[in-house]
């Protein structure tokens, strides 16, 4: 099975895949043969990124916040 080219559809089936299927994103990539770095980059494209901990991606408001990092409100937007 081939991963989906659009960077949403990526990210559902990545985050599912590592729900249902994967303990962490490098068993993942190597299932598929695809660098971590090539959906991270696709992923971090619409602020999502990597948690290890929680082992799925997490839009980029939400990781900061969870790691205390202040979040500018005057840079914040809905998309």
């Amino acid at each position: 099975m081939d991963m989906p080219k659009d960077p949403v559809m990526l990210l559902s089936f990545i985050n599912t895949q590592l729900r249902d299927n994967y303990s962490t994103l490098s068993d993942l990539c190597k299932a598929y043969d695809v660098s971590e770095s090539e959906i991270s980059d696709k992923l971090s494209a619409l602020d999502y990124h990597y948690d290890l901990t929680l082992n799925k991606f997490i839009w980029f408001y939400v990781y900061i916040s969870l790691y205390g990092y202040v979040i500018n409100y005057d840079k914040f937007s809905w998309r």
